[in-house]
């Protein structure tokens, strides 16, 4: 990873980016960085010296499925992460849905995306994500309707400050909620 570092510092120069160009991620260009190094030495080690790589690249290909076997959920969060960053379906800020649960989102991620709603922040994984049916709705306000039930024998004096009071200290609630009676 040393190597693969000073490569990028000597190699990469910090332009500032374009509005419209595509964000893509650097682990891309350390990956395809670190490939066209592995490339060199692969010649180097095996035309110039004659060394034969033959049985370490058999260990390399076994050792690679064993640990690809081992990530699986891991992988598939990552390349789920990367498929939601590229295609977008929603961005911070927004409020989303998904599974019962809402909340607005604070950070997405290659590895999962946090929502918060008004009791806790919800961290979920990627690959849980992308198997989800997600419903955006945006970044302004969402109409949410509270529903109560109380008794024919309870005093409207009693009722009505108990409905206004469901709507209180609710930091989320743009304007002040009224209380309505429908019989």
């Amino acid at each position: 990873m040393a190597g693969i570092s000073l490569i990028n510092g000597l190699l990469i120069t910090k332009q500032q980016q374009i509005k419209w160009q595509l964000q893509v991620p650097n682990l891309f260009f350390q990956v395809a960085r670190a490939a066209v190094i592995l490339g060199i030495s692969y010649h180097i080690l095996n035309g110039v010296w004659n060394v034969s790589l033959s049985g370490l690249g058999s260990s390399i290909g076994i050792a690679s499925a064993v640990i690809a076997l081992a990530l699986q959920d891991t992988l598939s969060n990552m390349v789920s992460g990367l498929l939601l960053l590229f295609a977008k379906p929603f961005k911070t800020g927004d409020w989303i849905e998904l599974e019962g649960k809402q909340g607005r989102v604070l950070e997405q991620n290659w590895w999962s995306v946090t929502i918060a709603n008004n009791l806790f922040n919800l961290n979920i994984p990627n690959g849980v994500l992308s198997k989800a049916t997600i419903i955006n709705y945006g970044s302004g306000s969402v109409w949410k309707t509270i529903s109560a039930s109380f008794s024919y024998d309870d005093h409207p004096n009693r009722v009505i400050p108990a409905l206004n009071s469901l709507v209180e200290g609710i930091a989320s609630i743009e304007s002040e909620g009224i209380a309505e009676v429908i019989a």
